[in-house]
């Protein structure tokens, strides 16, 4: 967003392949919040095994949205426009 903003025409190939991974993974990340959410209970074995998930599962799970919504609302072919407009 910051290089759409200043106009930066550089790395436009690497700049679309890194949105076309952060999608593709954007896809799968919510099955790690649904895995926590589902397993934690399972995991606690006494004396053998304890997870505490504390306040981290409500950040990642913040953030797995907001990298989902950032996604699907960005066009990448607003990288390409200020280029094809020089």
């Amino acid at each position: 967003m910051i290089s759409i903003h200043s106009h930066s025409t550089s790395h436009l190939r690497l700049k679309a392949a890194v949105y076309r991974v952060i999608r593709a993974i954007g896809r799968w990340s919510h099955i790690d919040v649904l895995t926590v959410a589902v397993f934690l209970p399972l995991m606690h074995l006494s004396g053998l095994l304890a997870v505490y998930v504390g306040r981290a599962l409500p950040a990642f799970l913040a953030v797995v949205i907001l990298t989902m919504l950032a996604t699907e609302v960005f066009d990448p072919r607003v990288l390409w426009a200020h280029q094809e407009s020089s």
